[in-house]
C-alpha cells in the first residue's frame, strides 16, 4: 500500500501524459497496462495512492525509478512478455488508447463517468 506522496505528482491528466511521453521517447514500449486499485476503483476514492503502470517491452527494461525521480507518485513494472503481468484487472491504455492526442482526456471523461 502506497503512503500519501504531497511532494510527487499525481494529478490523472499528468500521469497519463507522462506515461505517453514515456512510450513515444522510447520505443522498446510496446503496450502500458494500468493495474493495481486504479485499474477496478473510483479513482475519487484514491487520491492520495501511487498510479500502478505496466510495461510490455520488446527488451528487458527498467523503469521502476523513473517516474518517482522525475517526481510522478508511479510505480512501474516491466515485461518482455504480456501473460507475465499477473494482474485481475489491468486496463491496457497503451497503444491502444493512445492512437490520438485527445484520446487521454476522452478516456479520462469515460471513466470519470461511468463512476457517477
Amino acid at each position: 500500500m502506497s503512503k500519501p506522496r504531497p511532494d510527487l505528482i499525481n494529478d490523472a491528466q499528468r500521469i497519463f501524459e507522462y506515461i505517453y511521453s514515456l512510450c513515444k521517447s522510447n520505443p522498446e514500449i510496446k503496450k502500458v497496462f494500468l493495474i493495481g486499485s486504479r485499474s477496478k476503483k473510483d479513482w475519487s476514492e484514491l487520491k492520495e495512492k501511487d498510479w500502478d503502470f505496466a510495461f510490455v517491452t520488446s527488451k528487458p527494461c527498467n523503469f521502476s525509478a523513473k517516474g518517482r525521480n522525475e517526481g510522478y507518485h508511479i510505480d512501474i513494472i516491466c515485461a518482455t512478455k504480456e501473460h507475465r503481468i499477473r494482474h485481475k484487472s489491468k486496463i491496457e491504455i497503451y497503444p491502444k488508447l493512445c492512437v490520438h492526442q485527445n484520446t487521454i482526456d476522452t478516456y479520462l471523461r469515460k471513466f470519470a463517468n461511468s463512476k457517477s
